[in-house]
């Protein structure tokens, strides 16, 4: 095995996935040489457009439907895999998946000439192991136009439910998605239509998500069980956590959601938080004996998705536990009630109209009536102090969620109504050139540097040697533990990169040459960890992004000009500090500081591209940075500076709005004002009217074709600003004033080139 080849996607990623689903009792088969024939090929396919195992699914489907005829399965495989390129990806992938869950209906005639109606039952969802689980890697497939092959697919009873692309281990994971499912879903379709979930996975890090995710909506898998079990690295942990043979059958059936929404159909499957604390509350729900019917406390963060995860508790208890069953969702507010109702309307597992009680009469009368699911609020059932609260029914079939569970609630409506189920809401090596040099000394220096390497690492405290040895996911984790040895700080990280840059660059000028092939591991091993830690960062480094700001700025000052374009925002709302506090704990604390870091830096660069006064943001950055590499700041607080930093450069992306401004005016109205205009409400109101007047008259008289050309219409563009200007309250002095209209005409002049551009925007 070459050296190389020790680190690839196929030896550290995809055969090591493909062992951990043997362990599981998968069937595992290459399908790399599979050859195709008239009535059935190598591995039973006529072409490579098809993509269900017609000849694994007919057997099954015996099996599961002894009393059937062979007509009626004929008919229900027929059904199942029928053209349906006319419809969406999505709208296929539903209408299978009903299939698949509640059985296919088909009709035939009996001896007796009657036309006879059952259901083909396809998957045992009731006893996993009477289904066939195979595992393929390099299945090829054929679409109209193109062939691809996938790198894994998993099948149950020869349809294929799973989909897994995977990357090397120093690859950035989102190129699985962006080069690999994006293309497949357009070249082979066919293949999407069957797909319950999606997996991407390098090894270090895995995401899990459907045929609509885009790509921020893959998540994570965090535990393999509700006891907190995790993996050697993160594709072990998703592995084992959706596709044990029980646990991939119970996603399938019970964890996912079609949901239109106002873009249409979309595809939701639970998180891991919600899958297991659902599961947990069902576990609870079947010994409410024991629990005196109370199924405790499922937390959840804001945002985080708690109506879905009452419909996917609410839809396993009406599919898995027999029952007349009735939800009576209970909220501290009507708009909260809307929401939680519109979604479970959405998600379709409402069929009838919002059954609302607005009193506990009335709610008493609709729990005598046949509804799967009540609204209320908690503020209907409140008592005068020391009175009981009247008995609203005998029934035992009755779950209550409350969300947004406030104590009130337990003062009150929960001395009434046991709560069920109450839900909370609280920098980079320089490129040198290589002199030509006799490859005797080229060999000599790149021994050198693979000594300096070694004992730089042997500072980290990072044993090389057992990197070298360790295979499979245990290579993945001391890859991981290295890096994160690597980046106690910038000068560090820096170090590293710049020793296996020359490493890297030697290497090339002296192959072919057999006198390096024995250090052919260690070059590659240092290259791999280098390419890690820098997929880690998705901009420059911080000391570069001004000097990359004036760059772009200068460049686009031409005939052509630059309009505005938003950048790609980090969504800092999505920032969960407990999860990301964990990942700390778990030994990665440099790594995900490493990251945050990098999306921090992004956004900044986004920033104050479209508003260069907010360049006090780039010193503060720059600070916060400096404090951390001269050892003033430990990872913990550097990450948690980092964090209340992200927070500020949301509040600071919001401003706009919060001003009633768009993003060009608050550009203006920011060089009025700062750096320290100390002004009265009504004095800033009027500093807005100022801005919002002369972009508006700039726009529609000044800023005509190569105004910037001609002295006269330059003069203009000058002229119009000072008049406008004068309309500032007088707390602007002369001084002040001038100063003003010089910084404002510079900004015009740089950002508004031409007419119709409407501000920056950087271009490739």
């Amino acid at each position: 095995m070459s050296a190389t080849h020790e680190y690839s996607e196929d030896t550290l990623v995809e055969l090591p996935t493909i062992a951990l689903f043997s362990d599981m009792r998968w069937e595992t088969a290459n399908f790399f040489a599979e050859t195709f024939l008239p009535g059935g090929g190598s591995q039973g396919r006529e072409t490579p457009e098809e993509v269900v195992l017609v000849q694994r699914l007919r057997p099954v489907l015996k099996t599961f439907n002894p009393t059937l005829p062979a007509d009626a399965i004929d008919l229900a495989i027929a059904e199942l895999i029928r053209d349906r390129r006319t419809m969406s990806i999505v709208h296929a992938n539903r209408e299978i998946y009903q299939l698949l869950k509640d059985g296919i209906k088909v009709s035939w005639k009996n001896p007796q000439g009657e036309t006879v109606t059952d259901k083909v039952k396809v998957i045992d969802w009731q006893h996993p192991e009477n289904n066939q689980f195979l595992l393929v890697s390099q299945f090829w497939i054929t679409g109209d136009l193109y062939k691809r092959r996938c790198d894994i697919v998993g099948f149950i009873n020869g349809i294929p439910l799973m989909v897994m692309e995977n990357k090397a281990s120093h690859k950035n994971l989102k190129n699985a998605y962006e080069e690999n499912i994006r293309d497949y879903k357009t070249a082979i379709p066919q293949l999407f239509r069957y797909n319950a979930f999606i997996i991407l996975s390098n090894g270090s890090r895995s995401a899990i998500g459907t045929i609509s995710s885009e790509w921020e909506h893959f998540s994570e898998w965090k535990r393999i069980n509700s006891e907190g079990e995790i993996g050697i690295v993160s594709i072990e942990t998703m592995v084992r956590g959706t596709c044990d043979k029980e646990k991939f059958l119970d996603i399938v059936e019970n964890f996912i959601l079609f949901f239109e929404s106002k873009h249409g159909t979309i595809k939701i499957l639970a998180k891991n938080h919600q899958y297991l604390g659902v599961n947990n509350a069902i576990d609870t729900f079947m010994q409410t004996g024991k629990t005196r019917g109370r199924l405790g406390v499922f937390w959840h963060t804001q945002g985080s998705g708690k109506s879905y995860s009452m419909i996917f508790f609410s839809q396993k208890i009406l599919r898995k536990i027999a029952g007349n069953w009735t939800f009576v969702i209970v909220t501290d507010r009507d708009e909260l009630d809307d929401q939680i109702y519109d979604n479970f309307a959405y998600s379709g597992i409402i069929k009838e109209t919002h059954a609302r009680a607005d009193s506990g009469e009335d709610l008493q009368r609709l729990l005598k009536e046949d509804h799967r699911f009540v609204f209320t609020l908690i503020q209907k059932f409140r008592t005068e102090k020391g009175q009981p609260y009247q008995k609203l029914t005998d029934r035992s079939d009755i779950i209550v969620i409350a969300d947004e569970a406030h104590r009130t609630q337990y003062d009150t409506f929960a001395l009434n109504m046991r709560t069920a189920l109450p839900i909370y809401a609280p920098g980079r090596g320089t490129d040198e050139v290589m002199p030509v040099q006799q490859k005797a000394e080229l060999v000599k220096l790149l021994k050198m540097v693979l000594t300096e390497t070694a004992a730089f690492c042997d500072m980290k405290g990072i044993d090389i040697e057992e990197v070298l040895k360790a295979r499979n996911l245990q290579k993945v984790k001391l890859l991981d533990d290295s890096v994160d040895a690597i980046l106690v700080n910038d000068e560090s990280k820096q170090k590293f990169l710049n020793l296996a840059g020359n490493i890297n660059r030697l290497f090339k000028a002296i192959k072919p040459d057999p006198a390096i092939n024995d250090l052919l591991p260690l070059c590659t091993l240092y290259l791999i960890i280098s390419l890690k830690i820098r997929s880690l960062t998705p901009t420059a480094d911080i000391s570069q992004v001004m000097e990359s700001i004036e760059e772009l700025l200068d460049r686009s000052i031409s005939t052509e000009g630059y309009v505005i374009k938003p950048p790609v925002i980090l969504d800092l709302s999505q920032l969960n500090l407990d999860v990301l506090k964990e990942k700390i704990d778990r030994n990665r604390s440099r790594i995900e500081t490493e990251k945050l870091r990098g999306l921090v830096e992004r956004k900044v660069q986004d920033l104050v591209i479209l508003n260069r006064t907010r360049i006090n943001f780039v010193e503060k950055l720059q600070q916060m940075i400096d404090e951390y590499n001269a050892g003033s700041l430990n990872t913990e607080e550097f990450f948690k500076r980092l964090v209340a930093f992200a927070r500020d450069l949301q509040e600071e992306e919001k401003r706009a709005i919060k001003e009633n401004l768009n993003e060009e005016e608050l550009t203006i109205f920011d060089l009025l004002t700062k750096p320290s205009m100390k002004l009265t409400k009504r004095e800033e109101d009027d500093v807005k009217k100022v801005a919002k007047e002369l972009l508006e008259t700039l726009k529609q008289e000044k800023l005509v074709l190569d105004w910037r050309k001609k002295q006269q219409t330059r003069a203009s563009v000058r002229l119009c600003i000072e008049d406008v200007l004068d309309h500032l309250p007088p707390t602007y002095s002369k001084d002040i004033y001038q100063g003003k209209c010089e910084i404002v005409y510079q900004h015009i002049f740089e950002a508004y080139p031409s007419p119709g551009t409407t501000g920056p925007m950087v271009t490739g």
